[in-house]
């Protein structure tokens, strides 16, 4: 703190914020060029769109969907670019999926070759 009589040197002070400016504006120019790095990298969206009826059509032919599955799908995506409700689901239910021949029953023992449960006692063991 100045006693009274001392002149205060603005060279200094002045030097010291232009140097913080600087370095502020530099280091927003690194930042905007490490960013606009980054995003050149990520691919285009098409369309604003990030997913769209042709990433659906792509995935049904690379067999990643059912036919069943891209039907629902488009018509529920179809619904929402619209503004539409997409229709209700049909009251048919798919079939379960097959087991293979070798599976064993599901109400039968996990392991056929382990002994059956011990049945609790009927009185307490004293």
């Amino acid at each position: 703190m100045p006693v009274l009589g001392q002149t205060i040197q603005w060279n200094g002070i002045v030097t010291w914020v232009v140097v913080i400016v600087v370095v502020a504006v530099l280091l927003s120019v690194v930042l905007v060029w490490i960013r606009r790095s980054i995003v050149a990298d990520d691919p285009p969206m098409t369309s604003g769109i990030a997913f769209g009826p042709a990433e659906l059509d792509a995935m049904l032919e690379r067999g990643e969907l059912t036919p069943d599955e891209h039907q629902r799908a488009r018509e529920k995506m179809l619904a929402k670019m619209v503004g539409t409700q997409a229709p209700p689901p049909t009251d048919e239910t798919p079939p379960p999926p097959a087991l293979p021949a070798d599976a064993a029953p599901l109400d039968g023992p996990e392991h056929p070759d382990a002994p059956p449960p011990a049945d609790p006692p009927d009185k307490p063991v004293s």
